[in-house]
């Protein structure tokens, strides 16, 4: 994962993060931290998985899913530097699909100069891709029994 932020300029360095790990309660505490900062005036980049309806609503800017043609222009710049990384670096893994939709969103709230992304963790644990961030808040829901274990 860090390989490919950096093939994309590392834009996970770009934008303030608030970063959220729990097993419940993680996108209704997401929802609360973007529309509060979102009604004190800053633009905010929301990351959440999973979707509810459709796969492009895990990256939001301002309360608003990114359009489908965005979307698909995003993916294509994150699915062009993981093959240069793959290419160079065969044996190196591939890129997992959270990891591609981790990375899409860290590009889209760069190029959007969001003043805060909010970004939720996807399987937790120390291999999570979000775990690239340097986040300014970390918040930490109910964890789960059956998550201690990753």
């Amino acid at each position: 994962m860090r390989a490919l932020l950096a093939e994309l300029g590392d834009p996970q360095l770009r934008v303030p993060a608030v970063h959220i790990a729990g097993s419940k309660g993680k996108g209704s505490t997401g929802a609360f931290i973007a529309s509060a900062a979102e009604h004190a005036g800053l633009r905010v980049g929301f990351s959440t998985s999973p979707h509810l309806h459709r796969f492009p609503e895990r990256i939001a800017v301002d309360g608003h899913s990114i359009p489908d043609e965005e979307f698909a222009a995003v993916a294509e710049v994150v699915t062009y530097a993981a093959e240069c990384l793959e290419s160079r670096a065969p044996d190196g893994g591939r890129v997992t699909t959270f990891e591609m939709i981790t990375a899409m969103a860290f590009v889209r709230f760069a190029r959007d100069s969001c003043d805060l992304a909010v970004i939720e963790v996807g399987l937790g644990g120390r291999y999570d891709a979000t775990n690239v961030l340097e986040p300014k808040v970390c918040v930490i829901t109910r964890i789960d029994l059956e998550h201690t274990a990753v």
